[in-house]
């Protein structure tokens, strides 16, 4: 078998060179490509570990690679790459935090491939707000219908077939009895907001009074911080800038987010005043233990604080409890990244939460004296 470099002196000669369809994903058209001439895509373009993904300072080099190994132009290249999307970034980080599969694993929809003459794996399935079919109303698919193996292009496929399995090649094109079918407003919400990313839909028609990558950077935050309350809710360690792909790589777990994040949007004034507060989170601006250092203090001069505020403190104060060192408004601060005299604010201003504060208090106080207790030696 002949090696990479051999292959690429003699790209221009391969038999069969099959084009991109409208629509599909970069690495899709490259595996296409490979699998027609019964090579690897490790083989046609050597080592670009995520075609649809390029990093910033290899971009143009890995362009020219992929253009010489599919005798395509440059500008079809980057059209097929997820940097299209410049209304998301322009960086790999801010694109890569709104694609799917941190590991590879790929979304797809199983009546899409059935459908198709040539099946393909589109672009808009690496987005990581489109979790939903806007064509056959279903959640999309992430593993194997047959052996429940994630789907990865990047890996060797004997089968030779982007529409098989690379395990144990079963048709990606079979669809489950038990697909799931999603509601109307869902499909509205992921129609819209492919709309605002291809253009098609201006903001003002979904009520949005900024611009579209705005919009885009609004939700981002509110996904973020939503994140922020499950971990700190399941007790676990906060990420400063976690990736919200790798986060949110099951196609479930990504549509209940948005469900949660797109209300949000909807009340614009409060929105606004809330992506202030939280501008270091989208900036991964990092403070003191790692922890962001909001811009403004957490309570408004007028209004209630945003209700998730309040879930990351509640949150923050029932995973405290659950120890037996003394509930402090310190460690409170600490667990949550806000300013020590604004917490102390927010809970003397919230009944419910200077209750819940107060119970548990009280409840670690006992728990740290009996701890006490049974660690003293008799004499």
């Amino acid at each position: 078998m002949l090696g990479a470099n051999e292959i690429g002196m003699r790209r221009v000669g391969l038999p069969i060179h099959p084009r991109r369809i409208v629509g599909e994903s970069l690495e899709s058209w490259v595996n296409r490509f490979a699998f027609s001439n019964q090579f690897s895509r490790w083989q046609l373009i050597g080592t670009a570990n995520d075609a649809d993904l390029p990093s910033s300072y290899s971009y143009s080099c890995m362009v020219r690679q992929i253009s010489s190994a599919l005798a395509a132009s440059p500008n079809e290249i980057k059209s097929a790459c997820l940097a299209t999307y410049s209304i998301l970034g322009t960086q790999r980080d801010d694109i890569s935090s709104w694609s799917t599969g941190r590991t590879g694993s790929r979304w797809y929809c199983s009546e899409c491939l059935k459908e198709d003459q040539i099946p393909h794996f589109r672009l808009m399935w690496r987005l990581v707000f489109a979790p939903v079919c806007v064509k056959h109303h279903t959640l999309l698919c992430g593993s194997c219908p047959n052996c429940g193996t994630p789907v990865e292009l990047r890996r060797r496929n004997r089968s030779f077939d982007v529409a098989k399995c690379y395990r144990c090649f079963s048709s990606l094109a079979t669809v489950r009895s038990n697909a799931l079918r999603v509601s109307k407003q869902e499909v509205e919400m992921v129609s819209d907001e492919l709309g605002l990313l291809d253009g098609s839909l201006n903001p003002s028609e979904i009520g949005w009074r900024q611009s579209r990558s705005d919009y885009f950077k609004t939700l981002e935050i509110a996904v973020r911080v939503l994140l922020r309350v499950r971990n700190i809710n399941q007790g676990k360690t906060f990420q400063t800038s976690p990736l919200i792909g790798a986060e949110l790589h099951e196609p479930r777990v990504a549509l209940r987010f948005l469900l949660e994040a797109w209300p949000l949007l909807k009340d614009f004034e409060r929105m606004k005043k809330f992506k202030e507060r939280h501008k270091a989170v989208y900036m991964n601006k990092v403070g003191m233990n790692g922890y962001p250092q909001y811009l403004e203090p957490l309570h408004p001069e007028r209004g209630r604080i945003h209700h998730l505020d309040l879930r990351l403190i509640e949150g923050a104060i029932r995973k405290l409890g659950q120890s037996n060192t003394p509930l402090t408004m310190k460690a409170i601060s600490l667990d949550t990244g806000y300013i020590l005299g604004s917490i102390n604010s927010v809970i003397l201003r919230e009944p419910q939460l200077r209750s819940l504060y107060n119970e548990t208090k009280a409840k670690t106080l006992e728990g740290a004296a009996e701890e006490k207790m049974d660690t003293v030696i008799p004499l």
